[in-house]
């Protein structure tokens, strides 16, 4: 652009000196053009990669934390069928899963030593916010809008060191966008009073899952 205002400014362009020399910067220009706009590809690529790697570099421990909270984990699963058959005693459900966890352990020669055990319920929801409800499909499979993760006291002592007393309608929640604000929550027509919003993700590093929690 700079060359072709020149080039109109007669009084300069028409002048030996100026003339060659503008006319041989156009040219070169010309000539040069695909040269430089490899060069702006590159430089392109080049932050794209600087940033990406620094990316990955910065949020690699997060994200390991989220899908591999421990170097082994073993998630035991039980559907809603098999837990609502195994109501009557629940006692009898844990010591089930206590033998198939020690027989993993004499077959792959680990160890509990350390190991940390927590019982928790999956939810998936139909909704992001409040009032949650549980998504139940009706035909074919619909994919749930977000879960939640629901875990008793004795786990999140074991997760966080501290003990909390709370009341048979109390709960403590975490949500992951931090804009709950609310005093009450309610599931599935239930009502529960939030009696501390936590700002920690405690689920990260000990659950290998990232969902809000109670």
């Amino acid at each position: 652009m700079l060359f072709r205002l020149l080039q109109k400014n007669k009084s300069y362009y028409y002048k030996p000196q100026n003339f060659i020399s503008v006319s041989n910067l156009i040219f070169r220009i010309r000539k040069n053009a695909a040269g430089m706009a490899s060069i702006c590809l590159l430089c392109s690529m080049a932050l794209v990669s600087l940033i990406g790697g620094i990316s990955l570099y910065k949020g690699g421990r997060e994200y390991l934390n989220a899908v591999a909270a421990k170097p082994y984990v073993v998630d035991i699963s039980r559907g809603e069928k098999e837990v609502e058959a195994s109501q009557k005693t629940v006692q009898e459900l844990w010591e089930t899963e206590d033998r198939i966890l020690a027989g993993i352990e004499e077959k792959y020669g680990l160890s509990q030593k350390g190991a940390r055990n927590y019982r928790y319920v999956l939810l998936p929801l139909q909704e992001e916010k409040a009032p949650y409800k549980i998504n139940q499909p009706t035909q074919g499979i619909e994919i749930p809008k977000a879960y939640l993760t629901v875990i008793d006291q004795s786990a999140y002592k074991v997760m966080t060191g501290k003990s909390e007393n709370l009341k048979e309608t109390e709960v403590l929640l975490y949500d992951p966008s931090g804009s709950s604000k609310e005093k009450q929550v309610t599931l599935e027509g239930q009502t529960y009073q939030i009696k501390e919003q936590l700002d920690t993700d405690i689920i990260s590093g000990n659950i290998s899952r990232g969902c809000p929690t109670w």
